[in-house]
């Protein structure tokens, strides 16, 4: 993550920075998740699961934590939006501009 350059100088291979910021918050969420739910249990899936520093540290903290970890084999962790547009190909294509008009958004499960 943090290299020395050819003058002597510390550099920081950002993407390698920010990928291990954002495991450790996402680390850190499942944790205070656990601590305001009192779940013993966590699962986790999709894409973001076939991430390999991400996998390695929630097992970590879900073992100092004494959590039960589940997570599937990274063949099985697909990426969500690979899904939808191989769904796409078995519905009639809408042309542009036509689809600009639909009504899309979120719906919450709460």
């Amino acid at each position: 993550m943090i290299t020395t350059s050819k003058n002597g100088t510390y550099e920081a291979d950002r993407s390698q920075v920010y990928r291990w910021k954002g495991t450790e918050e996402a680390a850190g969420d499942q944790g205070r998740s656990q601590e305001r739910t009192g779940h013993r249990r966590l699962a986790i899936g999709g894409g973001v699961a076939a991430n390999t520093l991400l996998r390695s540290r929630v097992a970590e903290e879900c073992d100092a934590r004494g959590l039960e970890l589940k997570i599937p084999p990274p063949s099985l962790c697909t990426d969500n939006a690979a899904m939808i547009a191989s769904a796409a190909r078995y519905v009639p294509q809408v042309p542009y501009p036509d689809f600009l008009a639909f009504d899309a958004f979120a719906r919450s499960a709460a």
